[in-house]
């Protein structure tokens, strides 16, 4: 008749957390040890008092606050609230400022919006990218795009590499299950994926990530709606419960397929977990086996990820890069990649394919930003210029990116690799253009 019941310190609720005022605020993330700004608690606790009419957990909270300090480690995330910068690159910026006011984003621009805010606001003008199928990053990033089928078109400079596809990506499942390859070691990498995608090509795979020191969730946190199962994570931890999920940051590839082919997955011998399945409810929900541990809007976890605003000071871009063409019949790949290039050296860069044959009408163009490890901000500043011209060409050509990403690496100093795909045309004289206006007249008349 004895029994020893055991209590969860993870699963106590955290006393009064919605009635607190904010020096109590303060003193509860003083004894809990949490790095939540202020402004993130008191987002919480309108949250919890509106939404869900209770108290958060402790392990919600530590939840909470593993997902704030992860994305505060992620330089791209920064939003930037004010730039120090020569007049070109403080013009380049206050453009992409304007841009995101039309889209109605009421926060600063982060790195990532530097080179993503152009695009959204030519789709909006009913300008999208002619081509889906360019990627470019690391050979295993290439080989989780490819649908187990070689590139039409492969461009490799010195960090990274660019493919154009054979086939574009499939569309999400409507019932999709979440599937995690992890990296065996006996090859590279992008080697086992390619069999896997090859093995699998009939399945409907749809790739979600290749993941990194950025970790699972952030891919997780962009879908539109997810169940996940915390014990299929390596990283989990029965102590840490929650919080044990911001730290599967091993390498793996994330992808969706749908859930009446699950089971033809698991018949080899690979390395593969299935974390959970997409949900189309707006909600993230997360299970340990088969018990609810918790259940919150997605909305509130994305807002979670915002860090708070930084001021930068740059100077002028410096003059690093190199360039690379490859062709075939009818289309030509062209790559910039270096620690960084102004706006004259990218007019250069297009000038030079127009030469070979590029048509921009039908253009698209992709970019990967790497950045070293552990250096936070500092790493940001010598890559801002080059962003911003970038954003200055891609403006001035109407010419939408896609697929763009992030990746950390081992170099020393930021590097950006940006990669031009455009059907072959006649090729144009382009000795007398001085800027991208003229450059642009030749195409578009305007």
């Amino acid at each position: 008749m004895n029994h020893v019941l055991t209590t969860d310190p993870t699963r106590l609720a955290v006393g009064g957390f919605c009635l607190m005022d904010l020096p109590s605020l303060l003193e509860l993330r003083t004894q809990m040890d949490l790095a939540l700004p202020t402004q993130h608690l008191q987002t919480l606790q309108r949250y919890f008092m509106a939404r869900e009419r209770r108290d958060p957990t402790v392990g919600e909270l530590r939840f909470f606050d593993a997902l704030s300090r992860s994305a505060n480690a992620r330089s791209e995330l920064l939003p930037i609230s004010e730039l120090i910068a020569p007049e070109t690159q403080a013009r380049a910026f206050a453009d992409v400022c304007r841009m995101q006011k039309a889209l109605c984003r009421t926060t600063p621009p982060t790195t990532a919006d530097l080179t993503a805010t152009c695009t959204k606001y030519l789709a909006r003008a009913g300008i999208y990218a002619q081509s889906e199928r360019l990627f470019a990053g690391q050979d295993a990033f290439l080989a989780a795009n490819a649908g187990g089928l070689p590139p039409r078109l492969l461009l490799t400079l010195t960090h990274a590499s660019a493919a154009l596809m054979q086939s574009s990506t499939p569309k999400m499942p409507k019932k999709a299950a979440i599937l995690r390859l992890m990296p065996a070691g006996n090859e590279p990498f992008a080697t086992e994926i390619a069999r896997f995608c090859f093995h699998f090509r009939k399945k409907g795979i749809y790739p979600l990530a290749l993941t990194g020191e950025e970790g699972v969730l952030p891919h997780l946190l962009a879908l539109p709606g997810a169940c996940i199962n915390l014990t299929a994570f390596p990283t989990y931890d029965p102590s840490d419960k929650l919080a044990s999920l911001c730290k599967a940051t091993e390498p793996s590839f994330l992808f969706a397929v749908p859930q009446r082919h699950l089971y033809a997955f698991f018949c080899n011998n690979v390395p593969l977990f299935h974390v959970g399945t997409v949900k189309q409810n707006d909600v993230f929900q997360l299970l340990e086996a088969a018990m609810p541990q918790m259940t919150v809007d997605l909305e509130l976890l994305r807002r979670l990820c915002i860090p708070s605003p930084i001021k930068l000071t740059v100077g002028a871009a410096p003059t690093s890069f190199q360039t690379a063409f490859t062709e075939d019949a009818t289309a030509l790949l062209s790559g910039i990649e270096g620690e960084g290039f102004d706006e004259e050296a990218l007019l250069t860069f297009f000038k030079e394919s127009t030469s070979h044959g590029a048509d921009l009408t039908r253009a698209s163009a992709t970019a990967v930003l790497m950045l070293p490890r552990e250096k936070g901000t500092e790493s940001l500043a010598p890559i801002l210029p080059t962003l911003l011209a970038v954003h200055r060409a891609t403006a001035e050509l109407s010419l939408p990116l896609v697929n763009t990403r992030t990746e950390y690496t081992d170099l020393k100093a930021p590097c950006l690799s940006f990669f031009l795909h455009a059907p072959k045309c006649t090729p144009k004289e382009t000795e007398n253009l001085t800027d991208f206006p003229s450059l642009r007249a030749v195409f578009w008349n305007k």
